[in-house]
């Protein structure tokens, strides 16, 4: 049973869901005072199944024939990102990870299928078969369903190893005994104005950190305090180092050493796509690098970085 006050009773609408196992029907009530828009999950790039060697024989073809040389640094970094990019469109796919629901399978689907389709001839006729059909079809769902919890958790078990994968184990730990943390917060509520989109709560962060963090704070003084008196105590390089090219050793070596899976930039280029180039590919970035290095100019997009606050759990979303 549930009790609406009146002064939300327009705002509330109730609806009867399937069954979820039993002889009832869960009931769904929601209160209209506010809604958060779920955005929509963009397509992100797989690169498990991308076509690599594809990918550095299409971009190796094209950058074969760009004179260089012709080109400003903002002008090479610009067709750089564009030649990368459209060798990543053609052999890089894009698609959305499926929701993955524990406990699932198309035999416990179709299962459920059927125990439906048995109760509503149930609820239709009540009769004697049907109601011996719905009850077997009800078995059936929980038999399916405690088979596919067992093997999942003995293969769970099995996997285990506290050295290699003790983050895992200890969480699986402390849910067993019932210590969870917060799955979720709740919107961030800005000047009474509540924010219902990433991108709204993103730029009130920016706009609260940008005042927090002005030019004359108080932080903002230790931190060049701070920069000054490390540079002061820096320790003596030899000045040759400082007019020296990078070599293409340098370069495969930070690729190498720089970490996969990250997010990338505003340009969209990733570590996978600059560490599949190949050497012609890698030449034109190593020229771009050194002509950077000699004359002490970087294109704007180098200089422009995208952040995303991210709240951390258990903290209270108001600024």
């Amino acid at each position: 049973m549930t009790k609406v006050s009146s002064d939300i009773l327009e705002l509330v609408t109730r609806e009867v869901l399937e069954d979820m196992g039993s002889d009832h029907l869960p009931a769904l009530i929601t209160v209209g005072i506010f809604s958060r828009q779920r955005e929509k999950e963009a397509p992100a790039l797989n690169f498990n199944k991308a076509n690599w060697r594809a990918y550095a024989h299409a971009l190796e073809t094209r950058l074969d024939s760009i004179n260089w040389n012709a080109m400003s640094i903002e002008k090479t970094n610009e067709t750089l990102v564009n030649e990368i990019t459209r060798a990543a469109k053609e052999n890089i796919p894009r698609g959305v990870r499926k929701r993955f629901t524990p406990g699932w399978s198309d035999e416990l689907k179709r299962a459920i299928s059927k125990r439906r389709e048995a109760r509503k001839d149930f609820i239709r006729n009540s009769s004697a078969t049907n109601r011996k059909r719905y009850n077997a079809y009800s078995r059936r769902v929980k038999r399916i369903g405690e088979t596919i919890r067992a093997t999942e958790w003995q293969k769970l078990c099995d996997g285990f190893n506290f050295r290699t994968s003790s983050r895992t184990a200890w969480r699986l730990v402390r849910r067993l005994e019932g210590k969870r943390t917060a799955s979720g917060t709740e919107p961030l509520v800005l000047n009474d104005r509540t924010l219902l989109t990433a991108r709204a709560e993103a730029e009130a962060f920016t706009r609260f950190y940008t005042k927090v963090e002005g030019s004359n704070s108080q932080a903002s003084r230790k931190m060049v305090d701070k920069v000054r008196k490390d540079w002061e105590r820096r320790p003596s390089v030899a000045k040759r180092t400082f007019y020296t090219d990078f070599t293409i050793a340098e370069l495969e070596g930070a690729l190498r050493k720089s970490k996969k899976g990250k997010a990338p930039g505003r340009d969209g280029i990733t570590q996978e796509m600059l560490s599949h180039m190949g050497p012609k590919a890698k030449n034109a970035l190593l020229r771009l690098y050194n002509r950077s290095w000699q004359s002490g100019t970087t294109p704007p997009s180098w200089r422009t970085a995208v952040i995303v606050p991210i709240l951390k759990k258990g903290k209270k979303p108001v600024t």
